[in-house]
């Protein structure tokens, strides 16, 4: 659109800058609304990791309740033991 009439390239160029204006602005509104948008998603998943934290959480503590319990160590004695009363008796040791 190569005019020779410096009035309407001066008009041409206004409209041309009144457009980028305006879409400035609708891109600035679209990129808040994404931003909006994808912090509420990021806020959702970080709860979501809560019952993943609190799963793991149960994890270590029954973990160390397992740890800290002697009743399998205990048990395990007794077994021992009764497998070696039994060799003593029969001559055989039970597996």
């Amino acid at each position: 659109m190569d005019t020779d009439d410096p009035e309407e390239a001066v008009r041409q160029f206004s409209v041309r800058l009144q457009n980028a204006i305006v879409a400035g602005s609708k891109l600035r509104k679209q990129r808040s609304r994404a931003i909006e948008k994808a912090e509420e998603a990021l806020e959702r998943v970080r709860a979501d990791t809560a019952a993943v934290d609190s799963a793991r959480q149960e994890v270590d503590t029954i973990a160390t309740k397992h740890r800290e319990d002697t009743r399998v160590e205990t048990a395990q004695a007794d077994l021992e033991a009764a497998r070696d009363r039994w060799e003593e008796t029969t001559g055989r040791r039970p597996r």
